[in-house]
């Protein structure tokens, strides 16, 4: 979801756009290159790889079903609590006792999920769901989503609760893979990964197709 967010806040870095050039322009300009400075690409496109798009606590993480929400949980626990416990017990005893609990062996998956945004500072959870939630019809840039029908961690149904969004914005393009689970997108003897030979393509046709338009 990182790639949806970030260029979907970022309309006017888009390379694309009229306004988009003229930063791009004014960025040469400020680093030295005056008022001739060439003209460079802010954001080309973006490419979100088995996003799970909507991350309130109702959303993809509540949709994650056993074994694999242990593992997440598992994870989220590891990595964002105990890894990092000593500096959080630190801060204050609050800070201790929201530790305590995400590392509970009782606490669910998404339970931990909204324990963990406590972690980040952000006041509230509006304005952390505000900062994170992905931005699909604001994107104003060629973006590729790749998504995998069998995928047990971002599963399908996250998919469908945003196609209205994904075919309303003309910049989205959605892979919709049948077989590829969670990450993997392996070749049928697992020698190579499909998916990155589609992203390479989708990335160098957009810089050849913006190329063409800015000679």
């Amino acid at each position: 979801g990182f790639a949806g967010r970030y260029a979907g806040t970022r309309g006017l870095w888009s390379a694309w756009s009229r306004l988009g050039g003229e930063q791009a322009s004014q960025d040469g300009a400020d680093a030295g290159g005056g008022s001739a400075g060439r003209a460079r690409p802010r954001l080309l496109c973006s490419v979100a790889y088995d996003p799970g798009y909507d991350v309130s606590p109702d959303g993809a993480i509540s949709r994650i079903k056993p074994p694999f929400s242990w593992f997440v949980n598992f994870g989220m626990k590891y990595f964002y609590a105990f890894r990092h416990r000593g500096e959080f017990i630190k801060k204050s005893e609050s800070w201790a006792s929201l530790v305590g609990a995400m590392l509970s062996p009782t606490t669910g998956v998404v339970e931990t999920f909204r324990k963990c945004r406590k972690l980040s500072g952000v006041d509230g959870s509006s304005a952390w769901l505000d900062m994170q939630e992905v931005r699909l019809r604001d994107i104003a840039l060629p973006s590729l989503l790749i998504n995998s029908r069998d995928d047990p961690i971002c599963v399908w149904q996250n998919v469908e609760a945003v196609l209205g969004d994904i075919k309303a914005n003309p910049n989205l393009v959605l892979a919709d893979l049948q077989r590829g689970a969670h990450g993997c997108k392996f070749t049928l003897w697992g020698t190579s990964n499909f998916a990155h030979r589609m992203i390479a393509e989708f990335v160098t046709s957009a810089s050849e197709e913006w190329r063409a338009g800015s000679s």
